[in-house]
């Protein structure tokens, strides 16, 4: 019997977007947290999906109709667990995107969305996204938080040269890295200034139960807005 992911990853692989989502929606209405829905059946299904990639087993045409399929699934349950707006209350701001030339996106999706969650204003603006139009993004909007992901060995120097430039913006924005080589990456043995890593969502859920903490940030940016 295959285990939930794997059941979710065939939907995927299928093109079946409203088997996907069903299956989603039997894990939310059984009391199943966001949480366990975006690591223990998106996240482990997608992860399936590359080994199966790598393994030969699937082509890389397999590989993005089960993306394009994750994407609406996700996307659907955002908005069904889009929280109440709060009359006023300022909300700290979360900014998201993947480096030039890296495609791999799902994992910082699913990123985003947990900080949408945890009552972050958020912005997500995908794959590829070359660095002189990230600066200017996050210099106009002056996100709290900025996260990259990449999932290509060969994209740690571009990854490098992002950091640093944005570690020299004015407003000095708390930097996140993630995927699934950053602990197999060099970037532990070169500590970059203000920048945290994380190698799966259970590490980001504590960060943000903890030093994320959407009051400790809201009362961060009234205090530089009266430095």
């Amino acid at each position: 019997m295959h285990k939930e992911h794997e059941r979710f990853a065939d939907s995927l692989l299928a093109g079946d977007a409203t088997g996907a989502w069903e299956q989603i929606a039997r894990c939310h209405d059984a009391g199943v947290n966001a949480l366990f829905i975006y690591q223990e059946l998106i996240t482990r299904a997608m992860h399936w999906i590359g080994d199966l990639w790598e393994q030969g087993l699937i082509t890389v045409a397999d590989e993005h109709l089960a993306t394009s399929i994750c994407d609406v699934v996700l996307t659907r349950y955002d908005l069904s667990l889009a929280p109440q707006p709060m009359a006023a209350a300022p909300q700290p701001k979360a900014l998201f995107f993947c480096l030039e030339q890296e495609q791999h996106y799902m994992g910082l999706k699913i990123v985003a969305s947990l900080f949408a969650q945890h009552g972050w204003e958020v912005r997500f603006l995908g794959p590829d996204l070359p660095l002189e139009y990230a600066l200017t993004h996050t210099s106009k909007w002056k996100p709290d938080v900025v996260g990259l992901s990449f999932a290509m060995s060969h994209h740690i120097p571009s990854l490098h040269t992002y950091l640093d430039a944005l570690t020299k913006l004015r407003h000095r924005p708390q930097l996140l890295v993630g995927g699934r080589l950053v602990n197999a990456s060099a970037l532990h043995d070169t500590p970059l200034d203000n920048v945290l890593l994380f190698d799966n969502l259970q590490h980001v859920h504590a960060w943000l139960s903890e030093e994320g903490n959407v009051t400790r940030w809201t009362g961060q940016r009234g205090q530089q807005k009266h430095a």
